[in-house]
């Protein structure tokens, strides 16, 4: 029986996949008030921009989340990769909203298929210590969100044509990407692959993780919408309190925020996953609070507390949140349950982000910087009981995910 060649290349490659994925996702996200400027849109219509994406990924979550268990890891991240490469070339020729909205679909389908699958292969294909997996997910998916807002910013402000060239690099990195992941290892179906013939995955939990997944669901989630909060409404929240600040210091005050994500990854595998999830979630509720008192007050000095407060907790929620799912889960359904974290935590991030817009459009941003805050603040209170309440997932570090299963590895290699 032969298995499966890991190697750090396999990993790294996987891991660039994760990346790209939030890039793509993110990469519209300074541009919203180009967007509403240009094209005179109101608040609800970019954020709803924002929202159909995780709109259409729960879907595919709902139904193809389990694909990667059956027809291998590197057919599912190759196939979400096609898919996101002609979403960002559908941006990069999108002369209306119409056709943004287009793109954001096919983002929505290609991210999908990514994001579960690569999160179970960096498990399957882990060559480092089994703490590091969890952290350094969370820390790839911040990673391109960070990169996905700067690259946005650095174009509006300084390159022509703003809303369509960003896109025109990113699709050059998905190229390169999808050539990487061909050379990727097919895997040994004794080893990796669900039993019997792929049928869709709808919502259903493996038996006996019904407390694991209620965690890492709400854990998650929190993280997923307290992110929205700032990724689709953070934009016009320090545009109303900056007047006159250009899209490249406001992109600049947000790539801050969720490069701190990725600390706050790192901090999660120095701790258990109580730990982790706790800190994490006191963390977001102060920082809500500090997002409400800069959207009433107006304070700049507040909103930069607010961002600086969100990025760790949100790095502690998801990696909390994503380790709890992995430490739970046999290899033969671990896309499964992982995917079905990410549609928990996808369909509320878009809950919030076409809520908030919806509620900034009829009734100001003060008024839904409260309305989401209160939401968020109950998703991280919630976490906290779920968790408190498993006295026993504090024995488990963040990273710690099940044992690889012992494989061969590259010619040479130890």
């Amino acid at each position: 029986m032969t298995g499966v060649v890991i190697s750090k290349r396999s990993f790294w490659t996987v891991a660039l996949a994760v990346l790209l994925a939030l890039w793509a996702s993110s990469a519209p996200s300074v541009l919203y008030p180009v967007y509403a400027a240009d094209w005179q849109l109101p608040t609800v219509v970019t954020t709803a921009v924002f929202a159909v994406y995780p709109a259409v990924l729960v879907l595919m979550l709902l139904l193809f989340g389990n694909v990667s268990d059956y027809i291998g890891r590197r057919t599912a991240i190759l196939i979400g990769l096609v898919f996101l490469l002609a979403g960002t070339i559908v941006f990069g020729f999108a002369p209306s909203i119409a056709i943004v909205f287009a793109g954001r679909i096919l983002q929505g389908i290609g991210v999908g298929l990514v994001i579960g699958s690569a999160s179970a292969a960096l498990v399957d294909y882990n060559p480092y210590s089994p703490r590091a997996v969890g952290p350094l997910n969370s820390a790839g998916q911040a990673s391109g969100v960070t990169l996905g807002i700067l690259v946005g910013a650095l174009f509006v402000q300084f390159a022509p044509d703003p809303l369509h060239s960003p896109y025109w690099l990113l699709a050059a990195v998905f190229v390169v990407a999808i050539v990487l992941t061909t050379f990727l290892p097919r895997h040994n179906p004794a080893a990796f692959e669900a039993p019997g013939r792929w049928r869709p995955q709808g919502l259903g939990i493996p038996r006996g993780l019904g407390m694991p997944y209620a965690i890492a669901a709400v854990t998650a989630s929190a993280g997923f919408g307290i992110g929205a909060v700032f990724i689709s409404l953070g934009s016009d929240i320090a545009q109303s309190i900056l007047r006159d600040a250009s899209p490249l210091a406001i992109g600049l005050i947000l790539c801050g925020s969720t490069a701190l994500t990725v600390v706050g990854s790192w901090l999660a595998g120095r701790f258990t996953l109580r730990r982790a999830i706790i800190i994490g979630a006191a963390f977001a509720i102060l920082s809500l609070v500090a997002l409400l008192l800069a959207a009433a007050t107006g304070t700049f000095a507040m909103f930069i507390v607010s961002s600086v407060l969100a990025g760790p907790s949100v790095g502690l929620l998801m990696a909390g949140g994503m380790g709890t799912a992995a430490a739970a889960a046999q290899p033969h359904h671990r896309a499964r349950l992982i995917s079905a974290v990410f549609l928990v935590g996808y369909l509320v991030q878009g809950g919030i982000a076409l809520g908030g817009g919806a509620i900034a459009t009829a009734s100001g941003l003060t008024r839904a910087a409260i309305w989401v805050s209160i939401i968020m603040c109950v998703f991280c209170v919630a976490a906290i009981v779920l968790v408190s309440a498993r006295r026993s997932t504090r024995q488990e570090p963040t990273g710690q995910l099940l044992a690889p299963i012992a494989v061969p590895r590259e010619k040479g290699k130890v």
